[in-house]
């Protein structure tokens, strides 16, 4: 349940600005900062 939640059900409390729903993982990535996710890619990668 909790996977379907919050990877498959879209949430009106997110995006409705745009009119485009939003899972609250997509909202998580769109909202994180470059610098993070290049970060992250640096610890798995060991770039």
């Amino acid at each position: 349940f909790i996977d379907w939640y919050n990877t498959v059900r879209p949430h009106e409390s997110l995006g409705w600005k745009y009119n485009n729903l939003e899972t609250p993982e997509e909202a998580f990535w769109r909202k994180l900062p470059e610098e993070y996710l290049l970060g992250m890619c640096d610890r798995l990668f060991g770039w």
